[in-house]
């Protein structure tokens, strides 16, 4: 569940920290107890934490000389097993995607729906499925890009007066989870791509969303519904049904940010 809005750049990075016990150091900047100084460049460890490890393995930025340049809206990027980096640009209609051994670029083909906005993607073994949320339907393609067929036609699966599918999780049966933000629910679908349940409707309750924005599966085969408009996750069994809910307090998510 990876969606973002008007992003200049594009970073991909893996980064391996640990942070262990209630140590103590100084703040950054600051010399240490011995009135040493951290020679230049290297990252101090804040009061309360100690860091293990941080590595940066990747970080590609939205640079002129590549084939998908400008990026102009992200809507969302996976990685395949074999390396292959996929991201859509939902506002130029664009999916892109760079291949691990060769390091370059490919374009993917079009869908031929109308406006074509694509605003999520899930690699699922060898088949790449794109969210097009201006055809509403799920499109299917190869690890190159060449376009295989429609997969869901969302509007036949659930035929409703208005569809807007944000975002989309596939499990390791071919289960598929998709959100539905005009309805304000999401579509849990079988491993025939058959409507098997709806989840949510609009509001603060329990069982009800404000703009469900992304979708996880679990390893057991339930799944987490990113509900952005009342701050939190919900959490659902395989079977569709609620289990609990998990807020995200954005302030205090900022203020730990800032100590």
């Amino acid at each position: 569940m990876n969606r973002g809005r008007h992003w200049q750049l594009l970073w991909v990075a893996v980064f391996t920290v640990a942070v262990v016990g209630c140590a103590t150091g100084p703040e950054r900047g600051m010399p240490d107890a011995a009135g040493t100084l951290p020679a230049r460049g290297t990252a101090t460890p804040r009061a309360g934490t100690t860091p293990v490890g941080a590595t940066l393995v990747h970080a590609y930025e939205n640079d002129a000389s590549q084939l998908y340049y400008p990026i102009e809206g992200i809507g969302g990027c996976e990685y395949s097993a074999e390396g292959t980096l996929i991201f859509t640009d939902e506002k130029r209609g664009k999916v892109y995607g760079m291949d691990g051994g060769t390091r370059r670029w490919t374009e993917f083909d079009t869908a031929g729906s109308r406006p074509y906005q694509p605003v999520d993607v899930v690699v699922d073994g060898f088949k790449v499925m794109i969210l097009d949320m201006g055809g509403g339907q799920v499109n299917r393609h190869d690890l190159n890009g060449a376009f295989l067929d429609v997969l869901v036609d969302i509007r036949r699966v659930d035929p409703v007066i208005q569809t807007s599918p944000t975002a989309l999780a596939v499990d390791r049966d071919g289960r598929m989870v998709i959100a539905d933000l005009a309805q304000q629910q999401v579509l849990l679908l079988d491993t025939f791509q058959n409507l098997n349940m709806r989840v949510g409707d609009p509001g603060t309750m329990q069982d009800q969303f404000a703009d469900p924005s992304g979708l996880c599966f679990l390893p057991d085969g339930s799944f987490l519904v990113a509900d952005r408009g009342n701050r939190r996750l919900a959490r659902y069994g395989r079977l569709g049904f609620f289990e609990g809910l998990d807020y995200i307090n954005i302030f205090n998510l900022y203020s730990l940010s800032r100590q």
